[in-house]
Parts: structure tokens; C-alpha cells; sequence
């Protein structure tokens, strides 16, 4: 018989401490997924005296498992940590690779080729703001083919610095961005990263004291959450600002559409809802266990709630797009609760009358 006080106390407490540790220091959105699903989590815990340490521990297992999906391989942890808490490892305008850059083979060579632009009508003919968007354009066009991160390092969520960015060649917004600001600050001037929900751009303060900013592959319409170059790093919103942004971001509607606009989705996804009910019923019934029937029943209902709140969040999605992924979250949260109640195998006792 398992103690789950003493195994909460002894492993569940570090494993959530450790996991409210990388809430406080990861970027925006992975922060932000992190906290949501945090407090889904808690959500879904049933408050009694019977189930509380189980729960608890259970749940701080799957905050666990839960990170290490996003970052699938231990040996990017330590150095993804330090990345996110001392950001002149991400951030590299003195590193070579970055400086190379500003080498008659790379950007003067793009220039010269694609507008006949040298390096004397680039300082002495152009503003600011245009020399910015050349150098972003050849950053984009030429340093940092566009691939997803899974792509490239194999794991979801990676941090890439700008040293690891230019050596692959290829990145996403992140990696762009990186490269972005790095050169921009070598280049002399006073570059950010922005950090959104959905994206990662740059900014420029072309003023002084941060005065008159200037945004460069800025493609939606998200204000940055976190904004952060070598040297410091602050918080534009307070961390309710930053869920309510992550949850109710209006981009996440276009990633569920995209995703549901694939016919394979729409045949493979209700029997993976499924699966995760039989999952959830799993985990939530396997310290209070009463029969196989019973949870057949209760995960069948679990798997039916989660299938029908997801289409249906989806559905609802084209009248209030900011809502979808809330939705979601309240689907998921229900069919824990319906679990932990019995309720599908209530359900069937009605109609079986047993």
C-alpha cells in the first residue's frame, strides 16, 4: 500500500518546485503553457481527504511529464536553464559567427547583388529604419531558413542561441529573432526580442530612453509579454496579463483551424480523444479502483465529453475565436470531474438498469 502523504512530501513537493521554478524563469509562452497547465491540473483534483495526497501526487508527476515533452531530452535541461535565466547566452552580439555577418562575403555581398546597395550609400544614404530592414530581410532571406524547432533539434520547445541558430542554418521565429538582435546590437544599436504568445520579433529603440521603437518581422498583431537582450530582461505584463493573452490570443483559433483542416486530423482525433479519456480514467481512478465495468463505463463518458468538447470548441471557435482554446481547457477540466464522480458509469446504470 502506497503512503501518498509521505510520497508527496518526499517527491511530489520537489517535483512541483522545481516545475513553479521554470514558471518563473522560462520565457512567455512556454511559462505561460506551463502555468495553464499547472492550474488545470489543480482543476481537475477532486478536494477530499480520501483522494487529496494521491491526487497531489499524481498530479506533480504529470507536471514532470509534461516538461519533459516539451524538452524530450535531459541533456538541453541544464543549459536551457541557465539560457533562460542569464540571456547573454542566447543573446550573442560578440560571438564570431554573429559578426561574420557584417563580412564582405555575407551581408554587403546580398546587398550589392539584390539592390546594388554598398556599404557607403548603406551608412551615408540610408536612415536608420531602412538599414534595419535590409539587414533583417537578408537575416531572413539568407542566414535562417525558416523550419519548425522539432525539425532541427528534435524536441518541441528549444531555445536556440544565435551561435547554434547561424550553424544550423535554420530555425524558427526564435531563431530568427536571436540572430536578429544579436546582429542589430554588434551593428550598434539598442535591439530587443519580443516575445509573444504566438511569436517572437524584434525591436529596436531608435530614441533615447527607450523612445521612438521600431518593430522588424513583427507578423501578428500580439504585444510582446517579455522583452530581453544580453544585458537585461523585463516584463512588459504581469503574469495574469500574460495567461489571459496566452489563453484568449486570438492566433491560437488559426493553429486549431490549421490542425483541423487536415483530413487525417479529423479521422485520427476522436480516436485519440478516446484514448485519453481511458488515460484520465486511468490515472484518476487508480488509487480508488472498483471494478473493470465501472471503468470501462466511466472512460468511455470521459472520451465521449472530451471528443464533443473539443469539436465543439472548435465549432464555436468561428463565432468567438479568442474562446477556443478556454473551451478546451473547461472540456478537459469536466471530464476529469465527471471521472472522479462516476458519472458515465451512473449514466449507464440509468439505461442498463442496474
Amino acid at each position: 500500500m502506497v503512503n501518498w502523504k509521505r510520497f508527496f512530501l518526499f517527491v511530489g513537493i520537489p517535483l512541483l518546485s522545481f516545475y513553479i521554478f521554470l514558471i518563473a524563469i522560462f520565457y512567455a509562452f512556454i511559462s505561460g503553457l506551463l502555468l495553464i497547465t499547472l492550474l488545470m491540473g489543480f482543476s481537475c483534483l477532486r478536494f477530499s481527504k480520501k483522494k487529496l495526497w494521491p491526487g497531489l501526487s499524481k498530479l506533480s508527476i504529470a507536471m514532470f511529464l509534461f516538461f519533459f515533452l516539451l524538452i524530450s531530452n535531459p541533456l538541453y535541461w541544464p543549459e536551457q536553464i541557465a539560457r533562460h535565466i542569464d540571456t547573454s547566452r542566447v543573446i550573442q552580439p560578440n560571438d564570431p559567427l554573429v559578426q561574420q555577418l557584417n563580412g564582405s562575403a555575407y551581408l554587403w555581398a546580398y546587398l550589392n547583388e539584390t539592390y546594388g546597395i554598398t556599404p557607403s550609400y548603406f551608412y551615408n544614404n540610408m536612415t536608420d529604419d531602412q538599414r534595419l530592414e535590409n539587414m533583417t530581410e537578408y537575416i531572413l532571406n539568407e542566414v535562417i531558413e525558416y523550419h519548425l524547432i522539432p525539425d532541427v533539434y528534435g524536441v518541441i520547445d528549444y531555445t536556440a542561441s544565435a551561435h547554434e541558430a547561424i550553424s544550423h542554418g535554420k530555425g524558427d521565429c526564435q531563431s530568427r529573432t536571436v540572430v536578429m538582435v544579436s546582429f542589430f546590437i554588434f551593428m550598434g544599436y539598442d535591439a530587443y526580442c519580443c516575445e509573444t504568445p504566438y511569436h517572437w520579433y524584434t525591436c529596436v529603440f531608435l530614441g533615447p530612453n527607450k523612445t521612438d521603437p521600431h518593430y522588424y518581422y513583427r507578423i501578428n498583431w500580439t504585444d510582446p509579454q517579455i522583452m530581453f537582450n544580453h544585458e537585461e530582461k523585463f516584463y512588459t505584463m504581469n503574469i495574469f496579463e500574460r495567461l489571459g493573452d496566452t489563453i484568449f490570443g486570438f492566433p491560437f483559433y488559426d493553429k486549431i483551424v490549421e490542425m483541423f483542416s487536415i483530413t487525417l486530423v479529423l479521422y485520427l482525433l476522436p480516436f485519440g480523444l478516446l484514448g485519453m479519456g481511458f488515460l484520465m480514467t486511468l490515472a484518476i481512478e487508480s488509487t480508488d479502483w472498483k471494478s473493470r465495468k465501472t471503468f470501462l463505463k466511466d472512460a468511455i463518458f470521459c472520451g465521449i465529453i472530451l471528443i464533443c468538447g473539443f469539436f465543439g470548441a472548435y465549432g464555436f471557435g468561428f463565432l468567438i475565436p479568442q474562446l477556443t482554446l478556454f473551451f478546451m481547457i473547461l472540456t478537459i477540466i469536466l471530464a476529469a470531474q465527471s471521472t472522479h464522480s462516476n458519472i458515465g458509469s451512473r449514466i449507464f446504470a440509468l439505461f442498463t438498469k442496474e
